[in-house]
């Protein structure tokens, strides 16, 4: 576990993790493979999915539902360059809280959880928005990067539905969050 954990760190960036977008020779390939190689995003994304296979039912495909027209809006708030104060810190603390919220292995209530995950899927998107700057065409992006989140979601999902009744899946589950939310801390 501390070396995961140390490993995680290693592997830390500014909490500006939304470079490299002009790298991709595309809008679309930059924005579907940013989420598969910032961690906050994949970490985010994949902790949103696994939150809603935890929730059951009509939550299991409405939270990541909500979370992509709530990151579009977010996307759409960037673009236009209006203010939204500490986004990079809420993206840092949606890592912490979803980390925090999945180690205990306990059934979920939306009502809970569903001001933070609006205000994380809003700063997600905002970054998103507001810093991918000279791309000839960020709405190529933006569907490049929302269709890479949907397909993190499914995953999430699918994470989220294996069951861990064998003790050793149980701490490694519960490793994995606490990780996560180190990130997040690290982050901020």
């Amino acid at each position: 576990m501390r070396a995961f954990v140390l490993f995680l760190l290693c592997l830390s960036v500014p909490a500006y993790a939304h470079t490299g977008h002009l790298v991709a020779s595309s809008g679309f390939k930059a924005g579907f493979l940013h989420p598969l190689f910032g961690l906050d995003h994949l970490f985010a994304m994949l902790c949103v999915g696994i939150t809603s296979s935890r929730l059951g039912g009509k939550a299991l495909w409405r939270v990541p539902l909500y979370f992509i027209v709530l990151m579009m809006v977010g996307f759409m708030l960037g673009r236009a360059q209006l203010p939204f104060p500490y986004f990079e810190s809420l993206i840092g603390l949606s890592l912490v809280f979803f980390g925090l919220l999945l180690v205990p292995n306990k059934p979920l209530r939306l009502g809970y959880i569903a001001l933070p995950i609006t205000l994380f899927a809003l700063a997600h998107g905002f970054a998103h928005g507001s810093e991918i700057g000279g791309l000839n065409n960020p709405w190529l992006f933006q569907q490049g990067f929302l269709l890479a989140s949907i397909i993190i979601h499914i995953v999430g999902v699918g994470i989220g539905c294996i069951p861990t009744t064998k003790v050793w899946a149980q701490h490694a589950a519960k490793s994995a969050f606490i990780a996560v939310a180190v990130y997040g801390v690290f982050l901020l």
